[in-house]
């Protein structure tokens, strides 16, 4: 479990990084293409992902930005071979909705053995306020 300092950090790091990609959102190009690359590469470079692999990345990019261990949200270590289909883990955790905070996974889809669609909350909110 991390501290309340250490998780502010490492919701600075978020912020930074999905911001900068937003903003810089031309640069990537879609693919489904495994083991993913580009880890630790500025946003503000041209890269290839798709919606599993930029929340890896994005991980990736906080636990470096602040020397504070993160689980792959793809469940491989940061080497860009898993998806959406391997972040069930995930399910152990989830988001209390009335509270969804900067860092928070959120996942599409029936069921959590057939998911669709993956992100990482950049602005905290709620269900309809929150941004992805």
């Amino acid at each position: 479990m991390h501290t309340a300092k250490e998780k502010t950090k490492l919701r600075a790091a978020c912020v930074d990084y999905t911001t900068r990609s937003e903003a810089n959102r031309l640069l990537r190009d879609y693919s489904q293409a495994r083991p993913g690359r580009g880890y630790m590469v500025p946003p503000e470079q041209k890269q290839k992902d798709d919606c599993s692999l930029y929340v890896s990345k994005t991980y990736n990019w906080m636990m470096h930005k602040t020397n504070i261990y993160l689980r792959d949200p793809i469940d491989f270590n940061y080497t860009g071979t898993g998806n959406t289909g391997s972040m069930d883990w995930l399910y152990a955790y989830p988001v209390d909705l009335r509270y969804i905070l900067v860092g928070d996974i959120a996942i599409w889809g029936p069921n959590k053995y057939n998911t669709e669609h993956t992100a990482v909350c950049r602005k905290r909110g709620t269900t309809s306020t929150a941004l992805f």
